[in-house]
């Protein structure tokens, strides 16, 4: 946890002025083969209140990261659409299935109700069928950068590998910048690792030896800035395994939302670890005239877990005609906080690891049951959850549909500057979370390391 703790305790100091630009060792860094300019996702952006979304799931031969190769596609996209919208739209959603044995989709992050005429979690869509449904947002719906993917138990990691993965962005983010600053550049950055085989055709499965380390489906794109400039950067993993430690050098991330929810005071890092299925929004300004390297630095996630993707990532180029450097404010949303809150009840939530002939589940309940509830909740209340890894390995944890706080890490307060809806677990360690329930119905808690989710590092949770 310490490179996350880390980033966390930055001074909050008022956070004004560009970076000094790259130092003289990062400059004479020789440059990495560049590839195209960074190309975001299409985008399908609801119109009066309704986003009317058609989804065709399929293999298709695409272009990723300069490889030619088959994949999982939706629409065809080497790089899902990004689906737009605003806090209390609705969103009417048609998918259509034309790959085996089967398929379902999450909303990542958003906070729906799963039942009604909204989101239900566990529906299945099988080949040649269809499935409709509509997502109503709530007012209250925070803005930021969620993602929506596919889960069809058990094969959501080749799925995911393959291409079936896209970003949601939820506007209104914007309304705490400055007047200056809202009109800014944007834009979605999508870290993926692809792993589907060449060869594998029209019917093949998705397998290892794909392009990893890339954004929007590109290899090392270049993302033009000019000096002093100030840009909206929505950097979502939307990875099966792999934790990315970005860096951008000579710069500093200043983070405005973490998973979807605006912070409270906007912190500055060096570095950003970002886990599986986690995302941040973060403000970039342009430094003096050159190229800088956005990079995964080197990072350890067990000797079992994802290995970090090489440098660079992408690469940032501070070329035209500079602007002034416009100074960024402390103060930014306002945040619940749950520190005070009248704890209903407190759960006890084990991730297991399947080692000496263990299975992986959830607080030993076996494989994950549609009809079982795992967990209770009323809605109203706010309960605290510890959980607790049993594996040396790290691993990231998600509640669907609801978010939290994070309160203490291995014993310690963490100081939380906004709500998140995944967490990282260090190896054999814990965290504290709190959460307010607002829905009835039922949603699912599970590791995000998708090869351990699909052999049952998941629950269900009712409310």
């Amino acid at each position: 946890m310490s490179s996350l703790t880390a980033a966390l305790a930055v001074t909050l100091a008022v956070l004004t002025g560009c970076s000094a630009g790259r130092s003289p060792a990062e400059r004479a860094v020789p440059p990495a083969r560049q590839g195209s300019p960074l190309k975001d996702p299409p985008q399908y952006v609801s119109t009066n209140g309704l986003l009317r979304v058609r989804i065709v799931v399929e293999r298709r031969q695409v272009r990723l990261g300069g490889h030619r190769l088959w994949a999982l596609t939706y629409n065809g996209f080497s790089m899902p659409p990004t689906l737009r919208l605003r806090p209390g739209d609705r969103m009417d959603f048609t998918m259509v299935n034309k790959v085996k044995p089967f398929t379902e989709l999450r909303v990542h992050g958003l906070h729906v109700s799963p039942v009604g005429d909204s989101h239900h979690v566990l529906l299945r869509v099988h080949p040649d069928a269809s499935l409709h449904d509509t997502f109503s947002f709530p007012s209250s719906l925070s803005p930021g950068t969620y993602w929506y993917h596919t889960y069809g138990r058990p094969h959501a990691t080749s799925d995911a590998t393959g291409g079936m993965s896209g970003i949601i962005v939820v506007d209104g983010l914007r309304q705490h910048l400055p007047p200056t600053l809202q009109n800014i550049t944007e834009h979605v950055m999508a870290l993926q690792e692809i792993q589907t085989p060449h060869d594998a055709g029209p019917g093949g499965d998705a397998g290892t030896g794909g392009p990893a380390g890339l954004v929007n489906g590109q290899s090392n794109p270049v993302i033009p800035i000019r000096p002093g400039e100030t840009q909206l950067w929505r950097l979502a993993n939307i990875s099966t395994e792999v934790y990315y430690r970005l860096h951008l050098q000579g710069q500093r991330f200043r983070v405005v939302a973490q998973d979807a929810n605006p912070v409270d005071q906007i912190w500055s890092a060096d570095s950003l670890l970002i886990p599986a299925g986690a995302r941040y929004d973060v403000l970039v300004q342009g430094g003096h005239p050159g190229r800088a390297r956005l990079e995964s630095l080197p990072y350890g996630q067990g000797s079992a877990g994802g290995r970090s993707p090489r440098p660079p990532i992408a690469t940032a180029v501070s070329a035209g005609i500079p602007v002034r450097c416009a100074a960024l404010p402390a103060v930014f949303a306002s945040m619940e906080d749950l520190t005070h809150a009248r704890i209903a009840s407190r759960n006890t939530v084990v991730v297991t690891d399947g080692a000496a002939g263990q299975q992986y589940d959830i607080n030993g309940l076996g494989p994950v049951r549609d009809d079982r509830v795992d967990i209770g909740a009323r809605p109203g209340t706010v309960q605290e959850w510890t959980v607790h890894n049993a594996s040396p390995q790290q691993r990231t944890f998600h509640v669907h549909t609801h978010r939290f706080q994070l309160m203490s890490v291995n014993g310690r307060n963490y100081a939380a500057r906004s709500w998140q809806d995944t967490v990282y677990l260090p190896g054999y360690g814990h965290v504290v979370i709190r959460l307010r329930f607002h829905h009835t119905g039922k949603a699912v808690l599970h590791c995000h390391i998708r090869n351990e989710e699909d052999m049952g590092t998941m629950a269900v949770l009712e409310m």
